[in-house]
């Protein structure tokens, strides 16, 4: 199964962060250290689980001074 990844803006430099996939070992920690390394402070997480799939939703912050390069 394909990794699936929403991102939405909310107020001033808050965004949501969508992941759903399969459960995998170190996945998450992962999914944390990729949006920290994009300039993101974590503020809120919430995981869901069944069986062998996960679904993580992050409120992050943009930190004021970085840009943040999107790659395609």
């Amino acid at each position: 199964m394909q990794v699936q990844v929403e991102v939405g803006q909310l107020e001033g430099n808050d965004l949501y962060v969508k992941v759903f996939g399969e459960q995998k070992k170190g996945g998450f920690v992962r999914v944390m250290e990729a949006l920290n390394c994009l300039g993101f402070e974590i503020t809120n997480v919430n995981m869901t689980s069944c069986i062998s799939l996960v679904s993580y939703v992050f409120i992050v912050k943009k930190r004021d001074s970085e840009n943040v390069h999107a790659e395609y």
